[in-house]
């Protein structure tokens, strides 16, 4: 028993000072490898999301323009200005919800970044 211990500790010594020998080459080729497969196992789950989306897109679309409405109208109709709008509904509270529509037109370079990439596949 005390031989086969002894053999087994020899053993483990000499992967050990094997290990302190090993070129650091190589461990950063084995890891930049190993990040390489995940990187392009990611950007192969980014690409089929995309088309996922793409297609749900297209299939949106599709169907609006059956039931005959233009997704991408080239005029808005307003009803009332920012202005307007602002001055008639300041006097409401946080939370206060009306069964109003309106139909407001302006520019969107005022916003926030985030606000622009929420919006920019509306």
């Amino acid at each position: 028993m005390a031989a086969a211990a002894a053999a087994s500790g020899k053993t483990q010594k000499a992967s050990a000072a094997d290990d302190d020998d090993m070129d650091p080459t190589v461990c950063f080729i084995v890891l930049f490898l190993y990040w390489f497969t995940e990187f392009c196992s990611l950007l192969i789950l980014m690409c089929f999301l995309l088309q996922q989306y793409y297609e749900n897109r297209l299939k949106t679309l599709d169907s609006l323009k059956a039931i005959g409405v233009n997704p991408y109208p080239h005029k808005f109709p307003v009803g009332i200005s920012v202005a307007e709008y602002i001055e008639k509904y300041k006097s409401l509270s946080d939370g206060e919800k009306l069964d109003v529509t309106e139909c407001l037109a302006g520019n969107t370079l005022c916003f926030p970044r985030v606000v622009f990439l929420t919006w920019r596949f509306v």
